[in-house]
């Protein structure tokens, strides 16, 4: 019998094209699932990866194959034949360690096949990663490597861009690239292709509204800030009714991000009732001291205390107050906040006490460390707290240090703490910070539906588990009272 005569019959007969196999996520999907033990799958996914020309498709099989046995596929990947491929040169960069050697291995990958869009989409990630939104962290040894090499690479950026990508991702790269150099108005358009495509989650509001300012339009820089807003009433950080509130804070910080100090004065003058709130005052006071004059700032400081602003730690870390360390009125600053925070003790723990609530606890049975299974069910009796977290996590690593010393020093014994790493791209990040960090939490990876099952949309999320095992209390993301409200949550579970 024909091969092609075969193929029909076993469904294969394409449009007139014989077609052995299709690579989709679809079939990448039922493969694995069809797939027993870790060399089975990895086994898939080498496949995929060898098969497919699709980013879409090569992606999830590389995360799954990292995932499972990333020795194996590092080894894969640094073989000597890979070097000619521009796909391959792009996934080598991910098992990569150095910024210097992603970037040989980026510029190779374009050179191997100008066309390729792995090769773009390679280079792209790493300014995107290290220098087009460099501004929202610390500079970095990486960030400066990026800046000095800008010049030579620009022209890769160039050239996508006059060739008309149409590829979403690209698309953000490019958006960011124009923003950069400052060219808006066409990173505005960018921003527009790439919210016609079928990823349009990844515009973020965030970008357009910082546009906007750069561009003078204040009302469409409003309108960014109340869709960036909307995502954290979805994701359920603030309610609906604060809404008008959260975005006149989110304007306010993205002029002083672009140093428009005196916009965001005059702003606050056209909101008097801003003035009532302590964390505009305090931002007020940033503002003044970034502007040099301390009188302002200290009077700022001293309302913002007044009505109620008690972060003293924040305030002794805030580089906007740089300029004030040397001047003998800063002490007494950092004074009265501790003060403050000393008084408001009894008020925060009525307002603890109130939000308790009562819902199931979804059970779950997870691998610790040692790859014993933690079964949840098993710990009905005990107080359980749980913290869904992941390595990338800004606010989630600044929250870990503060359960581990709670641990060590204030937790009782019918009171068990797991962390859940969730959201990871690389477990064995997660096992090294601990094991680095000796942190006295129970650290578990939780499978791709265990924060789902908790309706977690943002982390950290922590949460405590009565003995019952019914979930009473719950914190999103971090703040400075966590220590304190878990010694709370545990004495009210523990009556």
């Amino acid at each position: 019998m024909k091969l092609c005569a075969v193929l029909m019959m076993m469904g294969v007969l394409f449009m007139g094209v014989c077609v052995a196999e299709e690579y989709t996520v679809e079939t990448l999907k039922k493969a694995v699932e069809g797939a027993e033990g870790t060399a089975a799958v990895t086994a898939v996914c080498r496949e995929y990866i060898e098969k497919s020309l699709e980013v879409k498709v090569v992606d999830p099989a590389f995360g799954l194959w990292h995932r499972e046995d990333k020795a194996g596929l590092t080894a894969f990947l640094m073989s000597p034949d890979r070097e000619k491929s521009s796909k391959y040169l792009s996934l080598k960069i991910r098992v990569t360690e150095s910024a210097e050697e992603k970037l040989v291995l980026a510029r190779k990958a374009v050179a191997v096949d100008p066309d390729s869009i792995f090769g773009k989409l390679a280079m792209g990630g790493l300014y995107s990663q290290h220098l087009f939104k460099a501004d929202r962290y610390p500079e970095s040894e990486d960030t400066l490597l990026f800046k000095t090499n800008f010049s030579r690479d620009e022209v890769y950026f160039q050239t996508i861009l006059s060739k008309k990508t149409h590829d979403p991702m690209m698309l953000r790269y490019l958006a960011e690239f124009e923003t950069y150099r400052k060219n808006y108005l066409s990173a505005l358009d960018l921003w527009t292709k790439a919210e016609e495509s079928d990823i349009a989650s990844w515009v973020p509001p965030r970008e357009r509204t910082l546009i906007y300012i750069q561009l003078d339009d204040m009302e469409k820089a409003e309108i960014q800030a109340g869709k960036y807003v909307d995502i954290m009433v979805e994701a359920g950080r603030i309610t609906a009714d604060e809404k008008d509130t959260e975005t006149f804070k989110f304007v306010q910080a993205m002029l002083s991000k672009l140093k428009k100090y005196d916009r965001v004065l005059k702003r606050y003058t056209e909101n008097p009732d801003a003035l009532k709130d302590n964390g505009h005052l305090y931002n007020i006071a940033c503002i003044y001291a970034l502007k040099g004059d301390s009188d302002q700032a200290f009077a700022h400081l001293s309302k913002a205390t007044a009505a109620g602003w008690d972060d003293a730690d924040h305030m002794a870390k805030d580089s906007d107050f740089n300029s004030l360390h040397d001047d003998p009125r800063w002490e007494k600053a950092i004074a009265s906040a501790s003060e403050a925070w000393e008084k408001g003790k009894e008020t925060r723990k009525k307002k603890i006490v109130a939000s308790k609530f009562s819902k199931p606890a979804p059970l779950w049975e997870l691998k610790d460390v040692s790859g014993n299974v933690v079964k949840l069910a098993d710990l009905k009796g005990k107080i359980v707290i749980l913290d869904f977290w992941a390595t990338w996590c800004t606010p989630c690593m600044m929250a870990m240090p503060a359960l581990d010393t709670w641990c060590k020093t204030k937790k009782p014994d019918n009171a068990k703490v797991f962390s859940i790493n969730v959201w990871e791209r690389d477990v064995k990040k997660a096992k090294a910070l601990f094991q680095e960090k000796k942190y006295a939490m129970t650290l578990v990876f939780g499978e791709k539906d265990t924060a789902e099952k908790y309706g977690v949309k943002g982390i950290p999320y922590i949460c405590a588990i009565d003995k019952e095992g019914n979930i009473r209390y719950e914190q999103l993301g971090y703040d400075k009272s966590l220590e304190e409200a878990l010694s709370i949550w545990v004495v009210d579970l523990g009556k």
